[in-house]
């Protein structure tokens, strides 16, 4: 992203961390927890925003496995899953997480080793829900980059979603992928 920061990117009137905050808020999910480097903790605990547990990752530059793995620490010991959202993804709507962990918690109930993957076209998008059970496996994994193994070496458990839309594939990574969900 050529150095910028880009959570706090300009999308439709707010940023895409608030918008993605937002549709997170009213969903399903018992709580929300945002997973913040040290440099980024104190812009996003000045928004407003309700309800959202905040923590700093201070692994954060080890690599993508240390911000999960201590939003899983944060969890409640209580939780039945985890849902791997990702902060640049402003597109998915309330209803498209809450389909998502509708089809988990349905599914759960016959496997609770389920692993949720929604896909869109064929392709593999985001968020990812794991069972509660993996909590072990995800805080012990030592992969920096996320958690695709503990998904590959429990293939019989995947739960795969086909979605309507390409929201769960389109995160902001590049100048080009911002300016095409603007």
């Amino acid at each position: 992203m050529q150095g910028k920061q880009k959570l706090f990117l300009p999308y439709r009137q707010k940023t895409i961390l608030e918008t993605v905050l937002e549709q997170l808020g009213p969903s399903h999910c018992s709580e929300v927890i945002v997973v913040a480097s040290p440099l980024t903790h104190d812009q996003i605990s000045a928004m407003s925003l309700p309800g959202i547990t905040l923590v700093s990752n201070t692994d954060h530059k080890q690599g993508m496995t240390t911000t999960i793995q201590c939003g899983v620490r944060t969890a409640s010991s209580n939780t039945s899953g985890y849902m791997i959202c990702l902060g640049d993804m402003p597109r998915i709507t309330t209803e498209e997480y809450n389909h998502l962990i509708t089809k988990f918690s349905d599914r759960l109930n016959t496997n609770p080793k389920a692993i949720l993957l929604p896909f869109y076209k064929g392709q593999k998008g985001n968020p990812v829900i794991f069972s509660s059970v993996y909590r072990y496996d995800i805080l012990k994994h030592r992969e920096m980059e996320g958690c695709k193994v503990i998904v590959q070496s429990n293939s019989s458990h995947l739960i795969r979603v086909d979605m309507d839309s390409d929201n769960v594939l389109l995160d902001v990574d590049t100048p080009e992928s911002y300016q095409t969900l603007l």
